[in-house]
């Protein structure tokens, strides 16, 4: 498919950007042991924003989110340079789990892994160099069978914000029927030409199982391959000898495009996030976004509600007219967990806000039917 020029222009502006404030990347590693499993050891490659590209560098412009990334089938960490510098340029820490790379792996542990990675960070914080340098915010996410793994690590419920999957795989156990369980916001990256892992029978069944998640996105990269997700020139590209669609490089810059404004929505409670993840998926010829989120209920009965300052920094009035029926409000963030409920009358009222600083739903509902949404910011 041919791009438009102000689209190549557009793509071309961000390369530049970020070549010009690349952030270096530091490395280390981290040796987790999970005494409920026998004392299972669990390896990570870790990337980090540092002062320095070097091993056991100072970390730079903390703290961090925290983002445990589950590799494909026979391969590993380093198969992910590209995707992780990406993320360590936007600001997080990259923990690519190591265990599983063999020729028989179980999809089982690797998802318990991706689980306990993320739970001891989030619990009790990195040693070493990183120590003090993480923040309690962190996303599963994976490419291929580590997709697949990520579902089966969230549907455990661990203490993470996000789950994202890249062209997953459907495992053993099933990944799909775990998806239920998720209770987290969901990003499922899908390429359209994937003859691997083909979104017809593997990305979409494994989308559409996540039912309870609260806000959930699918996105559809045209002509995108299932290996464009990894580094160029790994053992993924032997089974897509001969593609001819997206390049790696711009299916790893439309892939960064949505994947960071999307966890800084979730990780970060970025309040400009949510605008900027839409924006990019609307500028750009080769993506197709599927949403299902509360941002994107749409009112089904008037309530001439108003909403003043928006976005505010300090306090915001909710106020509305009479309309004759009693209905239920409720504000959420963006992860679903409710901060602030009250029933509405009928009657002419008004009801004062103060948030921490973030992105919020109000959801006004009439016996249980969603009737109106506000997305309200605090910065």
């Amino acid at each position: 498919m041919k791009r438009s020029h102000a689209f190549l222009s557009l793509i071309a502006m961000c390369c530049w950007t970020v070549l010009q404030a690349q952030q270096p990347m530091g490395t280390t590693s981290w040796l987790l042991i999970d005494d409920t499993r026998g004392g299972r050891e669990i390896a990570c490659d870790v990337r980090y924003p540092a002062v320095s590209a070097t091993s056991e560098a100072t970390p730079d412009n903390g703290p961090f989110p925290l983002v445990v990334f589950g590799h494909g089938f026979v391969m590993g960490p380093d198969d992910y340079d590209d995707l992780s510098a990406g993320m360590v340029n936007a600001g997080y820490v990259v923990a690519l789990v190591a265990t599983e790379q063999t020729f028989a792996p179980s999809h089982q542990n690797f998802g318990l892994d991706l689980a306990f990675v993320a739970n001891e960070m989030v619990q009790n914080g990195a040693t070493g160099i990183l120590d003090g340098w993480l923040q309690p915010h962190a996303a599963i996410a994976g490419h291929s069978m580590g997709g697949g793994a990520a579902w089966l690590a969230a549907s455990t419920n661990p203490l993470i914000d996000a789950v994202v999957a890249f062209a997953p795989a459907e495992t053993n156990p099933s990944a799909s029927a775990a998806g239920a369980d998720i209770q987290v916001p969901v990003l499922v990256m899908s390429g359209s030409a994937d003859a691997i892992t083909p979104p017809d029978t593997q990305h979409l069944p494994l989308y559409h199982s996540t039912t309870g998640a609260p806000c959930r996105a699918f996105a559809s990269l045209v002509d995108g391959s299932h290996c464009g997700f990894a580094d160029q020139g790994t053992l993924c590209d032997i089974g897509e000898i001969g593609f001819q669609g997206l390049s790696h490089a711009e299916q790893l810059e439309l892939t960064l495009g949505l994947l960071v404004p999307w966890l800084d929505t979730f990780l970060r409670d970025d309040p400009l996030a949510w605008g900027e993840f839409e924006a990019y998926a609307a500028a750009s010829n080769d993506l197709l976004l599927e949403l299902d989120c509360a941002l994107s209920i749409r009112p089904k009965t008037p309530l001439l509600l108003q909403v003043y300052p928006n976005p505010t920094s300090n306090s915001m009035t909710l106020s509305w007219e009479a309309f004759g029926q009693t209905a239920e409000a409720h504000v959420i963030d963006l992860s679903g967990r409710i901060h602030q409920s009250w029933n509405l009358s009928g009657a002419s009222e008004s009801h004062v806000l103060k948030l921490d600083p973030g992105v919020y739903v109000l959801n006004v509902k009439q016996q249980s039917e969603p009737i109106e949404s506000v997305q309200l910011i605090f910065h």
